[in-house]
């Protein structure tokens, strides 16, 4: 009976994700960030306007992600829902206090690792490296939670290639954070989005496959 309910909360789980609407938005959301690491790396942390985008970073953090879960939310009730249905696991719910609490755990060792890892000389951006590594590790997480989303595999390998080679590159701090960003978000927006419309084209609202007939 336990292994029949771990399958059918795999499936719920692998159900949300099918649609590509996260991925693109996680794309969008992602390139905002890299353009605001970019830009208080252009107007420089001295200047009046960089040293207050700066400061406000948790600000702009929580602003993007409940712009990520609103636009996700809508995206899904105009387009997937009226064709897939919708699935609610209140299991789920059972687990949240659990889940905040190791993602603030994990949030405390990215923030202690970068650090101790800025402070050290050299020519390897750590910052980038850890993040793209940590973001592909999580995206790999994802996948193995979520049976049968084989694409976020790639999007973990992705994440730790591109995190290395502008780790490697040489550029300032935030050109280089915010070029991962960028990079990535890029990578799932296009691809999010592909099955985006994939999901539309094999999933039509009843009205349009009356009107096939």
């Amino acid at each position: 009976m336990r292994t029949d309910l771990k399958e059918v909360e795999q499936r719920i789980k692998a159900h949300w994700y099918r649609d590509g609407i996260g991925d693109f938005v996680g794309g969008l959301v992602f390139m905002l960030l890299g353009a605001y690491f970019a830009l208080v790396e252009f107007l420089g942390e001295n200047s009046t306007w960089g040293g207050l985008l700066e400061a406000g970073f948790i600000l702009v953090f929580l602003g993007l992600f409940y712009f990520g879960r609103t636009v996700i939310k809508e995206l899904k009730a105009r387009y997937v829902y009226p064709r897939a249905g919708f699935v609610e696991y209140r299991g789920e719910k059972e687990h949240q206090s659990s889940r905040r609490f190791v993602a603030l755990l994990l949030a405390a060792v990215i923030a202690a690792v970068i650090v101790l890892v800025n402070s050290t000389p050299g020519r390897v951006n750590w910052v980038v490296v850890i993040t793209g590594i940590l973001a592909g590790v999580i995206l790999v997480f994802i996948q193995v939670k979520s049976v049968g989303i084989r694409r976020f595999f790639g999007y973990g390998i992705a994440s730790a290639l591109l995190g290395i080679a502008f780790g490697l590159s040489g550029l300032a701090d935030g050109y280089a954070l915010g070029s991962y960003y960028g990079a990535m978000g890029l990578v799932l927006a296009a691809i999010g989005f592909y099955v985006w419309q994939r999901f539309l084209r094999d999933n039509p609202l009843p009205e349009e496959s009356l009107d096939e007939n």
